[in-house]
């Protein structure tokens, strides 16, 4: 029964490691809808051109999706420009800030700690399973030899 439970717990653990593999390689974002990428120079003359209806700042002031009068979408990284809102709010350019997506302290916690925790169980199992331990404790070895043994070998039986 114990064995049992032990290679259930491997197989389980052996999933969680498989899957989450998987996720970081295969959990990849289509190129074909990708934001392209706009420099700043020619983000400054499309925004006096009239060609850009909103702009959606991130939150460290760095970068901006721009969403153009066409629809398309560019990402482009910003300058320390101190004019760079008057000349969005000149050219009736929606301004947006992107609110700040930090997860709650439990949720950075757990999502730090799992990994090496499954880690450390992972290798608990398999060190537990190469050794053969997981089965009887030293009480229960003594006890099995009888009273009195103290689980040296016998001077009078040899192999």
């Amino acid at each position: 029964m114990n064995n049992r439970w032990r290679n259930a717990g491997f197989y389980v653990l052996l999933a969680i490691v498989v899957i989450a593999i998987g996720t970081a390689f295969l959990d990849r974002p289509d190129p074909a809808n990708a934001p392209r990428n706009l420099r700043y120079s020619d983000f400054i003359e499309a925004v006096q051109d009239k060609q850009i209806a909103r702009v959606l700042i991130s939150p460290d002031r760095g970068t901006a999706q721009v969403v153009e009068n066409d629809g398309n979408r560019a990402v482009v990284n910003l300058a320390p420009d101190k004019d760079l809102l008057k000349l969005l709010s000149d050219n009736n350019v929606d301004i947006a800030v992107q609110p700040s997506r930090q997860p709650a302290a439990w949720q950075q916690a757990i999502g730090s700690l799992l990994f090496p925790l499954l880690l450390l169980g992972g290798l608990f199992f398999l060190l537990r399973r190469a050794q053969g331990g997981g089965g009887q404790s030293g009480d229960e070895l003594r006890q099995e030899q009888g009273p009195g043994s103290d689980g040296a070998p016998d001077p009078g039986h040899l192999w």
